[in-house]
């Protein structure tokens, strides 16, 4: 019986790495160019769904029967809706399909059994090792003849999928434990990505690394020990300013992108806000109008499904934070700092995209996969298994 059991935790722990690491060399920019993204990274995950079914893994209980019936409920709704206006609220917006895949990684997540330290260093070791062929593809492709900062300009068209990505990677380096040798060159690589993500330009990235990077300052047991990396990323950030103009550049042409009025600045967001949020719902309340979108998550959201149902999936998107706070030991336990981190992070995120953070594809769903987890280790209430 140990030994069948041991089984599938090795079985699981090969499903685990191996649906991290595909969805993560998904987003290699040959892989995005020729549109298979999908086609390369969910196969894997729905192969890893069967396998937790036939081994018999899978169990809900009252808590995971509440999502499932409100997520049920909410696309009955939608079912009725499209059919009193005349518009598929399902193919008209990528809300809900992302929607559905974000709570299918979830529920991969709590239907893993015993997630021990062992489950989440493979996870960790996994997303450093996919984002490294990430990093190291992107750099050879784009940036080989050095990081420009001097133009108004994006690289890359996936900037905001693929940033998020290279900075939830940070988050993973900078929680992950090691020698003074192999400090050294995590901290030189945190340096590096950092960089690139500046690069590319996503400002909604920056701005995240810029906020989670003082979380550890309020932890209890904060590792003073880390703060010198951080005094000389900022050394040299003052020598680039010194030498050569280069800070100039990245706050011009990055940050502002060489633009003068806030509204630029913001790329359109404070018109969205303010006049095409308002009109666009006008008329629309209670429906919703899936065929128009803002970039910001809980104003797209109201704008898809109405004021009253677009709730829903805000409520959703937000329970991750809600659960990190409330539930979890997130001042003391490891991983549990490193899951209120990328939450933080991605709540940000949502608010300068419309999908975040549910999507778009890939650049989330370590989010939802780590929410299942941290559910399942730290949930209190021992429900009654009802389905089997």
């Amino acid at each position: 019986m140990k030994k069948y059991l041991k089984h599938i935790d090795n079985t699981i722990s090969i499903f685990l790495m191996t649906s991290v690491l595909f969805t993560l060399i998904s987003q290699l920019p040959i892989i995005v160019e020729l549109d298979i993204t999908q086609w390369f990274s969910i196969p894997i995950w729905i192969l890893f769904g069967i396998y937790l079914l036939i081994s018999k893994q899978i169990g809900f209980y009252r808590f995971e029967l509440i999502i499932v019936i409100n997520f049920l409920f909410f696309s009955s709704l939608l079912i009725i809706f499209s059919i009193i206006t005349n518009i598929n609220y399902f193919l008209e917006s990528e809300l809900f399909y992302n929607i559905t895949l974000s709570l299918y990684i979830f529920f991969i997540g709590l239907f893993i059994p015993n997630p021990n330290d062992k489950i989440f260093k493979q996870i960790n070791f996994t997303y450093i090792l996919g984002s490294v062929i990430l990093v190291f593809n992107i750099y050879f492709k784009f940036f080989q003849d050095g990081f420009l900062f001097d133009f108004n300009g994006f690289i890359y068209a996936s900037k905001n999928s693929i940033s998020s990505i290279l900075v939830t990677s940070i988050v993973f380096l900078y929680f992950y434990k090691s020698g003074p040798f192999m400090s050294v060159i995590k901290y030189f690589f945190m340096f590096f990505v950092l960089v690139l993500v500046l690069a590319l330009k996503s400002r909604a990235n920056i701005f995240g690394v810029v906020v989670i990077t003082f979380i550890p300052f309020f932890y209890p047991k904060y590792d003073y020990k880390r703060i010198p990396p951080l005094i000389i990323g900022l050394l040299i950030v003052l020598l680039m300013y010194i030498s050569d103009g280069s800070f100039n550049q990245i706050i011009n042409n990055v940050l502002f992108l060489g633009r003068t009025d806030l509204d630029s600045i913001s790329s359109g967001r404070l018109d969205m806000i303010f006049i095409d949020f308002p009109n666009f719902i006008r008329g629309h309340e209670i429906f919703g109008n899936p065929l128009k979108y803002v970039e910001i998550f809980i104003l797209n959201s109201l704008l898809k499904y109405g004021l009253l149902l677009g709730l829903m999936p805000i409520l959703l998107a937000y329970f991750p934070i809600y659960f990190s706070i409330l539930k979890t030991p997130f001042t003391r336990d490891h991983y549990a700092k490193v899951f209120f981190s990328i939450v933080l992070f991605y709540s940000i995120n949502s608010l300068f995209e419309a999908i975040t953070p549910f999507g778009p594809g890939a650049k989330n769903f370590i989010l939802w996969l780590y929410l299942g987890l941290i559910v399942k280790k730290y949930k209190k209430i021992k429900n009654v298994k009802l389905i089997v």
